[in-house]
């Protein structure tokens, strides 16, 4: 999981380097939840914890291209 997400985060980076500040509140806030959700006791709740917490990230990725852009940039 963390693999994926900092190879999401390069692309995000290289791609959109203007959000910078927005970017590390994102990855702050999932690895968060993701560091929470090992605190589970069984592995089915850690894997829908991680899958929420991916969740969760799209959502404030496309708050913050809103805030910046006005649009979603695909």
């Amino acid at each position: 999981m963390l693999l994926l997400y900092i190879g999401k985060q390069t692309a995000y980076a290289i791609n959109t380097p203007e959000n910078g500040k927005y970017r590390i509140i994102n990855t702050i806030i999932v690895l968060l939840i993701t560091a929470v959700s090992l605190l589970l006791d069984r592995s089915q709740y850690i894997l829908i914890e991680m899958a929420f917490s991916f969740a969760i990230y799209i959502v404030l990725n496309y708050k913050t291209q809103m805030k910046l852009y006005g649009k979603v940039n695909f």
